[in-house]
């Protein structure tokens, strides 16, 4: 049996990417299974899905705890302990950078990335990296094939969406690199836990996660950053009532914006009146 965990944030589309799959596979003849670890997930929030592959029938139905495959769609979430916990010797790291990210192992993997980020911003003008995950994680597992890939994502997306989510998968299949990852002295003294690692092309807002201690800091859930064109602001107050954190706060300037807390639902832009607020790059 093939499983592979997924690691995200609510409203990247892990699951999708893990169904998207599964729906391969079976048409191949094989059993599969995807779902996800549920829980309070919200857009932002560090969430995994699951994935299950073989011959015979899947009885499990349990979270993946030795993985074949990890894909990890954001790589703040390295920082988390459970991402790369238990991944098996051999197996595969699939991570959503523009470089070769630093993480810490207690065995020794092969690990892949890919600038899924910057694929999806320039087709879809937002960050959605399912489908270019799922294009790197496939040219390098060799789970499915470039032809099946394809035709799976035009089967699950509806018609005016699927040609670029095929071109996202390309364009990732295309550009992902592999390197091989040694075991880390740090990770084998944690007995399989991974070390934390900071990434500086992913800068990270609150660095403590729920249940991780920071008095519930969320503002690393965002996969976007809320913009401000003080000089377009009316103050009109509409973002304000419609943020649902409530961490905008209106001012003689305009707004402001307490990131600590902002998960980049994205709400406030849309509910501008005047366009004054946009979703941007984390950290940029």
């Amino acid at each position: 049996m093939k499983e592979v965990r997924i690691h995200g944030r609510g409203g990247q589309g892990g699951l999708t990417a893990a169904r998207i799959v599964a729906n391969a596979m079976l048409k191949d003849g094989k059993n599969a299974q995807a779902f996800p670890e549920f829980g309070p997930e919200r857009r932002g929030a560090p969430v995994r899905s699951y994935l299950r592959i073989d011959d015979r029938p899947i009885l499990l139905r349990t979270p993946v705890t030795a993985p074949d495959a990890v894909v990890v769609m954001d790589a703040t979430l390295l920082e988390r302990r459970d991402t790369v916990l238990g991944i098996k010797p051999g197996g595969l790291l699939v991570v959503n950078a523009r470089e070769c990210p630093k993480v810490a192992v207690s065995v020794a993997v092969r690990i892949a990335w890919v600038d899924a980020m910057g694929i999806s911003a320039s087709l879809f003008g937002r960050q959605i990296p399912n489908t270019a995950m799922l294009g790197a994680w496939c040219r390098v597992d060799g789970i499915v094939g470039q032809a099946a890939m394809e035709t799976a994502i035009r089967e699950w997306f509806p018609a005016k969406h699927a040609e670029k989510n095929v071109e996202a998968a390309r364009r990732a299949w295309d550009s992902v690199q592999v390197a091989d990852l040694a075991a880390s002295a740090t990770a084998e003294a944690a007995k399989g836990e991974t070390a934390f690692a900071y990434l500086d092309d992913y800068p990270i807002v609150a660095t403590a996660y729920p249940g991780e201690g920071g008095a519930g800091r969320t503002g690393s859930w965002r996969v976007t950053d809320p913009v401000v064109d003080s000089e377009r602001c009316v103050r009109c107050g509409r973002c304000v009532t419609a943020c649902p954190e409530g961490v905008v706060v209106l001012t003689e300037d305009g707004v402001t914006i307490d990131l600590m807390y902002c998960k980049g639902c994205g709400i406030c832009a849309l509910e501008c009146p005047v366009k004054a607020i946009r979703s941007g790059e984390v950290g940029a």
